[in-house]
């Protein structure tokens, strides 16, 4: 990963820090929660444990319709790609929620099966994979 992006990982972390302990995982969910925040979208991290398949909640006030949309982040080396289970898992919450949306974010990127699966649930769940993360990284700095 670019070093401009771990800077602003550390950045993120250390606006974070005082609510979790220092973790390059926790890290990556500061750094999308801020991502989120600086979008306009109101943002809250769930627990470490017993998160329901959800790291991040995210709520949009924008007129004319609430959004609410939920976000799993799966920090994973370059070499170990994420399989369909996180996006089934968040699918499903988005369902029992009754979000709008949801959105996996990974600093690896995705199985072809994953993919596809995504596909199949069409506009509900989002993938953000390693050079997407860092373009949208770059986006917000702006």
């Amino acid at each position: 990963m670019p070093r401009e992006i771990f800077v602003f990982w550390g950045q993120c972390a250390a606006i974070q820090s005082k609510k979790y302990f220092g973790s390059f995982v926790f890290s990556l969910w500061f750094c999308v929660a801020e991502l989120l925040n600086r979008m306009g979208w109101e943002v809250r991290l769930t627990p470490y444990s017993g998160d329901d398949g959800r790291d991040i909640i995210a709520v949009s006030n924008l007129e004319p319709v609430p959004l609410l949309m939920l976000v799993e982040c799966k920090c994973y080396a370059e070499h170990r790609p994420v399989s369909p289970d996180p996006i089934t898992r968040l699918w499903y919450r988005l369902n029992v929620e009754k979000a709008n949306l949801a959105m996996v974010v990974t600093t690896s990127h995705f199985q072809d099966v994953a993919k596809r699966v995504a596909q199949e649930l069409s506009y509900q769940v989002a993938l953000t994979e390693g050079t997407d993360f860092i373009n949208w990284v770059r986006e917000c700095r702006k």
